[in-house]
């Protein structure tokens, strides 16, 4: 009679949870482990491209069918994952968990038992209370954010103002710098190509403190530098109190 192996129960299939099973999987216990994977999608989004294909469509560098690849290649099926073929997955939204019973429950009705429970279920976009933020600002976290801020800076792109646009960048951690980065490079070339004038798009990049004020200060002097030459108009010690519609009130401090 075959022996059954523990269950592990991972919530979550983003880079914690498929880290935590690839350890699972190379460990000296692997052949004793049951490694199901539980997430609400049924694939894994690869975040770092998230930043390329937040501008994939309106860039000259890429053609349609370039830009159909970008996106499908930021989320790859869980089914299709190498050297994960000994797991489970199972694709459910996740509405309770019963320690006492040591088993997850999912919306369709499914109860899945574990013997070891793994939360990885990553985080939530933080507007840290700003009013306005959630209704007017378009989050990085998902495909579909990606998705999103490509359409209205395609749209932006295709219906230019009298006046120079501003596209607004709030928060200079890593992915604010990338996402920054990423939309002055597109924009450039389409200056370059003559497809848009000089100076129709803007691009401002905000912190309430120092941008990648958590590197080295050699990565910030660097990262400024490239930003001037670039034409990124970077705001530090600039604190968002309200985003309206079409504007947002800030206030600014020096930093020293």
């Amino acid at each position: 009679m075959h022996k059954q192996g523990k269950r592990v129960v991972i919530l979550g299939g983003g880079f914690a949870g498929l880290v935590a099973a690839h350890v699972l999987l190379k460990s000296s216990v692997a052949d004793e482990l049951e490694i199901t994977i539980i997430d609400r999608n049924g694939e894994h989004v690869y975040t770092p491209w998230l930043y390329e294909t937040s501008s994939a469509s309106f860039s000259p560098r890429t053609n349609r069918t370039e830009q159909k690849e970008m996106f499908a290649a930021s989320a790859f099926p869980f089914a299709h994952l190498p050297s994960y073929e000994k797991m489970r997955f199972r694709t459910g939204e996740i509405t309770n968990v019963n320690t006492e019973h040591k088993s997850v429950a999912l919306a369709d009705g499914l109860t899945v038992k574990y013997d070891i429970l793994v939360v990885a279920l990553g985080a939530e976009v933080n507007y840290f209370g700003i009013p306005g933020l959630p209704e007017h600002c378009i989050p990085l976290k998902t495909l579909k954010d990606a998705k999103n801020i490509d359409n209205a800076l395609r749209n932006l792109v295709k219906t230019p103002g009298k006046r120079a646009r501003t596209v607004n960048v709030i928060g200079g951690g890593p992915a604010g710098v990338e996402v920054a980065a990423e939309i002055v490079s597109a924009l450039r070339r389409l200056e370059s190509d003559g497809q848009i004038p000089e100076g129709t798009i803007k691009i401002q990049l905000m912190d309430r403190e120092k941008i990648l004020g958590m590197f080295d200060a050699r990565v910030r002097k660097t990262a400024l530098k490239r930003f001037k030459k670039i034409g990124v108009k970077v705001l530090e010690g600039t604190s968002v109190l309200e985003a309206k519609s079409d504007h947002l009130m800030v206030k600014s401090e020096s930093l020293g």
